[in-house]
């Protein structure tokens, strides 16, 4: 595989994880809980494996030949990621698709990107293509800014059009406070695949030498997806318990939405198994560049379809310049970030 193709392959894992949650928007007659559970069921736990089962002859074989703290600490990064992502899902509730979006996934860019390299292999920071690295983190991190700014605007201007005005500015920091939590917590999804290496390494070993890696980075996310369904499924059910909402999927007019979370759920997973592919065959920065490409990929298109949903419909053109100059900051750092890897 060609590094362009490699490239294109990262960026089209972003496009695809920034596009999974848009059916949240045409599942109004469900409350948070009745969606995200069902996202959970299909995307992080049936959908993981069933096809690391078809993808792996004997997947207990591998996971008796690693350690076992491979395996937990995959497992408990997973649940870290899934902590991120129930906040990141409460987020995109209070404050829009793309602003949480841009805010979240921003803070996974940094932390998820850096830590790998510091920890793998510090020494090349400071060489031609570690400074290149940096470069393109400066240009992710200005161009999150530039973003966020502009989705504040477009706070402001619905504030403004809404008579509960102290209830959007309530719900609006709460929605920033999860934004924060969701970016730190989520970035544990990028050490999951990099801890859970030897789980990849055994499945290899059992597919044989030259075999797909698509197949054999399943493996790490199945383990890491079940972690997350875990802190899913509790805050989930908590909800359904605490607002009597279970009686929601009875409702008439949405039997679709089972259509749109089971949706939901491949689009996300195979967002996953695209970075998987890209990170490992980028090399030893795979899980920085890679991570890079991902999440600057995923904010330009939430972005996209901010605006394709009316999200931005009557923003001042100051504001929605400041959006296309930071998703143009965006992606300047996917075409930075590759040119450092190869250099590394």
């Amino acid at each position: 595989m060609s590094n362009f193709s490699i490239i294109l392959l990262a960026v089209l894992s972003g496009i695809l994880n920034g596009s999974y949650a848009v059916p949240i928007k045409i599942t109004r007659k469900w409350e948070w809980e009745n969606i995200w559970l069902l996202f959970a069921i299909s995307g992080l736990l049936l959908i993981p494996w069933i096809f690391v089962s078809i993808a792996i002859p004997d997947v207990v074989k591998i996971l008796a030949d690693v350690p076992s703290g491979t395996s937990a600490m995959t497992f408990l990064f997973g649940l870290g990621w899934g902590i991120g992502s129930v906040a990141f899902g409460l987020a995109l509730h209070l404050i829009g698709f793309s602003l949480g979006y841009t805010l979240m996934m921003g803070l996974i860019a940094v932390i998820g990107a850096l830590v790998p390299l510091l920890i793998k292999n510090p020494s090349a920071l400071l060489t031609q293509g570690g400074l290149i690295i940096l470069f393109a983190m400066l240009l992710t991190i200005i161009g999150i800014i530039l973003c966020g700014s502009a989705g504040k605007a477009r706070e402001g201007k619905n504030e403004q059009q809404d008579k509960q005005k102290a209830s959007n500015k309530s719900k609006f920091r709460k929605g920033i406070i999860l934004c924060f939590i969701s970016g730190i917590f989520s970035s544990m999804l990028n050490f999951a695949f990099e801890f859970g290496a030897p789980l990849k390494d055994a499945a290899i070993i059992q597919l044989g030498t030259g075999s797909n890696v698509f197949y054999a980075t399943s493996v790490i996310w199945a383990i890491a997806m079940s972690g997350g369904f875990v802190a899913f499924l509790v805050y989930a059910l908590w909800l359904l318990i605490k607002n009597k909402t279970a009686n929601n999927f009875l409702k008439k007019g949405t039997h679709l939405y089972f259509l749109w979370t089971f949706l939901m759920g491949i689009t996300f997973y195979s967002s996953l198994m695209c970075y998987g592919l890209a990170a490992s065959a980028l090399g030893d920065a795979g899980t920085t560049t890679g991570w890079l490409i991902f999440t600057a990929g995923a904010i330009v298109m939430a972005n996209i379809w901010g605006i394709i949903t009316s999200e931005w419909a009557g923003i001042a053109k100051k504001e929605m310049l400041k959006m296309i100059i930071g998703s143009t900051f965006l992606i300047g750092a996917v075409f930075f970030v590759s040119y450092g890897n190869s250099l590394l």
